[in-house]
C-alpha cells in the first residue's frame, strides 16, 4: 500500500530528468564507461553493462511505480491516470512463431522493423509492457531522425553509415503482446508522461457507492 505518493513522485520526476539526460549523452557515456569496483562490483565488472543498468533501471521501476500509482484511485487526478502515449508498433513476420525467452535474448528480425504502425495506447499498457517485458531493447538513431525514419533507410543511403548516438527511446514487448509486435516507446514522449505523474495532485476527491454496494471514487 502507497500510503504517501509524494515520494513516488518525486522519484519519477528524478527518473525522468536522468532518462532525458541520457538522451543525448548516454553513448559518450559508454565509450568512456569505467567502474570503481568494491567487493560485489569485482565479480561483476563491466562498466557498460552498469551504465545501460541505470537507465534500464529507472524505465522499469518508473513503470512499476505510476502503474502502482494508477492502481490507487486516489493517489491520481482521473486525467493524468486515464493519460495516453503514442507508440509504434512493429508486427511479427507471418512466418515466425511466437517468441520465447530465447528468442528474447537474440535477434529481432522475427518482428518486421519496415512496417510501422503507430497507434496511441494508455499510459497504464505501456507500464504493463515494462513490468512484464520480455523483449527490452534500447532503440538508437541519429540525431536528424526518428527512429522510424532511421530503420526505414535503404541500405544504401549513406545515413546509414552514421552512427546511431541518440537514444531514442525503447523496443518493447510484454510475454503476451509479443506474441503480436514489438511496441517502440519515444523517450521524448515517455519522459513527459513521468513528468505529468510527478506534478499530478489530487484536489478533489468524490466518492459514491452503486447499487451493488460497490464503492467508486473520482479525483480531479
Amino acid at each position: 500500500m502507497i500510503n504517501e505518493s509524494w515520494p513516488w513522485k518525486r522519484d519519477l520526476w528524478l527518473a525522468a530528468e536522468r532518462i532525458e539526460n541520457a538522451k543525448f549523452n548516454l553513448a559518450d557515456q559508454l565509450d568512456n564507461a569505467t567502474l570503481e569496483l568494491d567487493d560485489y562490483d569485482f565479480l561483476y565488472s563491466d562498466p557498460e553493462a552498469e551504465i545501460l543498468y541505470q537507465v534500464e533501471r529507472d524505465v522499469l521501476l518508473s513503470a512499476y511505480a505510476m502503474r502502482r500509482l494508477i492502481g490507487i484511485p486516489t493517489k491520481m487526478t482521473r486525467e493524468v491516470a486515464r493519460a495516453s502515449i503514442d507508440v509504434v508498433d512493429f508486427p511479427l513476420r507471418e512466418a515466425a512463431k511466437s517468441p520465447d525467452f530465447w528468442d528474447a535474448l537474440g535477434d529481432i528480425d522475427i518482428y518486421d522493423l519496415q512496417s510501422p504502425k503507430k497507434r496511441t495506447v494508455t499510459v497504464q499498457t505501456i507500464c504493463n509492457y515494462f513490468v512484464h517485458s520480455l523483449f527490452l531493447r534500447f532503440a538508437w538513431t541519429i540525431p536528424t531522425l526518428s527512429f522510424e525514419e532511421y530503420w526505414a533507410l535503404d541500405g544504401d543511403d549513406v545515413r546509414t553509415q552514421e552512427d546511431p548516438r541518440v537514444l531514442a527511446g525503447w523496443l518493447v514487448a510484454s510475454d503476451r503482446s509479443s506474441k503480436n509486435a514489438l511496441t517502440y516507446v519515444p523517450l521524448d514522449d515517455y519522459v513527459s508522461i513521468l513528468k505529468r505523474f510527478a506534478h499530478d495532485e489530487v484536489t478533489t476527491i468524490r466518492t459514491w457507492t452503486d447499487p451493488d454496494g460497490i464503492r467508486h471514487y473520482e479525483t480531479s
